[in-house]
């Protein structure tokens, strides 16, 4: 079942990644970038912000050990306009993120800010 299937994901990805010292994290050839850009609805975008923040996504994600970066971003120019941008080791560290309960509670919560359908980009490391 997908659950199981989930739970097969991270374990295999934990064991492969356990017992590697903390470095500094650099985007390298086999690098993912993804940019989810999100429109959130006027009248709730400080609480879009607050819900974002006390849900500890960010943080949890920036110590999962294939993450590079995490973080959310607002724009200059319109203020409904926000961008989460992320860089991963590779592939594997990006199903083991979706399969975290603090992914997985922030997505099952976010659909009531959004004023349109978030748009997801995925690049991979150039240079």
């Amino acid at each position: 079942d997908r659950r199981q299937r989930q739970m097969c994901i991270r374990d295999r990805y934990q064991r492969r990644v356990r017992g590697q010292k903390k470095k500094r994290k650099m985007a390298t050839q086999g690098s993912i970038y993804i940019v989810a850009e999100f429109t959130i609805k006027k009248d709730l975008i400080e609480e879009f912000k607050a819900a974002v923040s006390q849900s500890s996504l960010i943080r949890l994600s920036n110590e999962e050990p294939g993450c590079i970066f995490y973080n959310l971003s607002q724009s200059k120019e319109d203020s409904t306009k926000f961008a989460m941008i992320e860089c991963w080791k590779d592939a594997a560290a990006i199903d083991f993120h979706f399969s975290t309960d603090h992914f997985k509670a922030v997505g099952a919560s976010i659909g009531r800010f959004l004023e349109a359908p978030v748009k997801i980009t995925k690049y991979d490391f150039v240079a």
